[in-house]
């Protein structure tokens, strides 16, 4: 028999209501978290972090989680050498998952994924930079 391996989901807005009318009528968390269809340490965590007194509250709950998420470390770690290892990648045709796995070689403690690289790149151009202009264009002559 196969162990399923569940991957970590955010609750969403709809789960969070669920749980704030069955949480303030008083249903143990192991039936909130059968109905809202989530492991019941998933019910115990948002009701940690996300209840200031005694009543929980789906919407702000959603504004608390949406403002940790923008401060997250891995959002906002922007490093000087990011930016030369990104540039010199770029400039040499490296695509972004070379150029991440090369921070992972210099300098693991401030090593970006590729898919953060990517974005860094569409955020770059947006700010009207050039940094998309050095992507490689693979499978094209």
């Amino acid at each position: 028999m196969h162990k399923q391996i569940r991957q970590y989901r955010q609750l969403t807005l709809g789960q969070r209501y669920q749980l704030q009318a069955l949480h303030n009528k008083g249903f143990p968390q192991y039936q909130i978290a059968e109905a809202i269809g989530v492991h019941t340490s998933t019910v115990s965590r948002e009701l940690k972090r996300n209840t200031p007194g005694e009543q929980y509250c789906a919407e702000s709950a959603e504004t608390v989680k949406d403002k940790r998420k923008k401060t997250a470390f891995k959002f906002r770690k922007h490093h000087a050498r990011h930016e030369h290892i990104m540039s010199e990648g770029l400039l040499m045709g490296w695509s972004p998952e070379n150029i991440g796995y090369r921070m992972l070689l210099e300098c693991p403690e401030i090593a970006l994924s590729h898919t953060t690289i990517y974005r860094r790149i569409r955020e770059n151009r947006e700010a009207g930079g050039l940094f998309y202009q050095r992507l490689p264009r693979f499978g094209k002559t």
